[in-house]
């Protein structure tokens, strides 16, 4: 069997590992990046299928530590490859459209049903220290505008009740109670521009956003695809590849938690990974003749709170200002999610049910289609759940004691953005430099 050394191993080829490998690389420190797909990217990748171009799933770029692309490190994109796209995004409500976010457009809703709404949330529970998710969304807005929208939406989202959720899923990506928005969202806005944490986004106006994750990834020298990581020893610091092992000094891992603590040889990693919980998620990418809906001309993208429906999002690439997309024809996404824990359903049987739910509401015709892409995504939302809060503190000590560091949105088990775990990847590897 073979044996390789490194100093510094990299497991998981997303932007956050790409990123890492990047650092290290312009530093001239010892690195090899495992990845086990074909190509890197990650969930960043872009797809192309004889006319159709999709990204993996729908990904847009936010931006609050740097200004524009171009301040990525190592990402090597030009602003002027870019669009700065004011978000266009609402709920369908029975068959209302209201702008995200829900809670602060009720004006969009009968005259009735937002009084209705906003004397829920008057008469709202006081729960100090919510427990869990359903709680704070209980305490924080009321029944009234939870049952609409925020826990049939979220329930679909996550594929999990909302009851085993603990709060901090609401992070710096959800909108937070207040009273005087909800307020004046009852009467129309003087202004109808976007607020929010996605209220802009940046796009690539060709390539889709695979464009980022090639730019990472461009010119790295220790980057291996199609390398199965088979076995993690913390403890004599090898990983086990198809193809040999691989001794470390130091590991930086990106791929989920959950599978990285699965492939552990030590049996007090392996015991953590069925703590850990998260949703699948199935994107059906689809091109076909003619416009979208009149319902969601214009939109980005839409929420889908209605149980009937499998799916909990439409997206729409051909209403960017993109170059990808053919004259006169229309790009979407679809994305349905299941729990992790459930057997996987069979993806003709799901996918059916899309194409069936779509054209019972009139909002596509299969006859149309030209191209269809199905991807699915294993480990898509990780679930802040009681044992995810009371593990991760203890396990992030003693990986750090076996010279193991977390990067990127699943190897810190968090929901970061791709602008965070590109960063994560740089200012991890730098801090290692800096200690070497």
């Amino acid at each position: 069997m073979t044996e390789r050394k490194t100093d510094f191993l990299i497991l998981g080829a997303g932007i956050s590992g790409c990123a890492a490998a990047r650092e290290f690389q312009s530093r001239g420190a010892d690195y090899l990046l495992l990845e086990r797909n074909p190509e890197p990217g990650g969930l960043t990748r872009s797809i192309n299928l004889d006319r159709g171009h999709f990204d993996y799933t729908g990904h847009f770029l936010h931006l609050a530590r740097t200004s524009s692309p171009s301040g990525l490190p190592h990402a090597g994109q030009r602003d002027e490859d870019w669009s700065l796209i004011e978000r266009k995004a609402a709920i369908l409500v029975g068959n209302r459209l209201v702008p995200a976010p829900f809670q602060y457009n009720l004006h969009a809703l009968p005259a009735k049903k937002r009084m209705e709404l906003w004397r829920s949330y008057e008469n709202r529970l006081d729960i100090p220290k919510p427990k869990s998710f359903q709680e704070y969304l209980l305490s924080g807005f009321g029944a009234g505008i939870g049952e609409s929208f925020l826990f049939p939406y979220n329930e679909k989202l996550q594929a999990v009740s909302l009851d085993r959720l603990t709060p901090e899923v609401a992070n710096r990506f959800f909108p937070t109670p207040d009273a005087v928005m909800i307020r004046s969202g009852l009467n129309r806005p003087k202004s109808g521009a976007p607020f929010g944490y996605s209220a802009s986004f940046w796009y690539p106006k060709a390539g889709g956003i695979g464009r980022l994750a090639s730019g990472l990834a461009q010119g790295l020298t220790s980057l291996e695809v199609n390398r199965p990581v088979l076995r993690i020893d913390v403890r004599r610091k090898t990983v086990q590849t198809p193809d040999g092992r691989i001794r470390y000094r130091t590991l930086l891992t990106s791929i989920p938690l959950r599978d990285f603590c699965a492939l552990n040889a030590d049996e007090r990693f392996r015991r953590i990974a069925s703590s850990l919980s998260h949703n699948r998620v199935l994107s059906l990418n689809l091109l076909f003749d003619g416009p979208a809906a009149p319902i969601f001309r214009g939109l980005h993208w839409i929420y889908l709170p209605d149980k009937d429906l499998p799916f909990y999002r439409i997206g729409f690439y051909s209403h960017l200002p993109v170059e990808f997309v053919p004259p006169k024809m229309t790009s979407v996404y679809v994305e349905a999610a299941v729990a992790a824990g459930d057997p996987r359903p069979p993806l003709p049987d799901l996918v059916e049910r899309i194409f069936c739910s779509l054209e019972q509401r009139d909002w596509i015709d299969r006859k149309r289609i030209s191209v269809a892409a199905v991807n699915w995504i294993d480990c898509a939302y990780i679930h802040f759940t009681p044992p995810r809060k009371r593990i991760l503190p203890g396990l992030w000590r003693a990986m750090a004691d076996r010279s193991i560091h977390p990067i990127g949105r699943y190897g810190r088990w968090d929901y970061l953005s791709m602008e965070d775990s590109i960063l994560s990847g740089v200012e991890t590897a730098r801090r290692l430099l800096e200690k070497a």
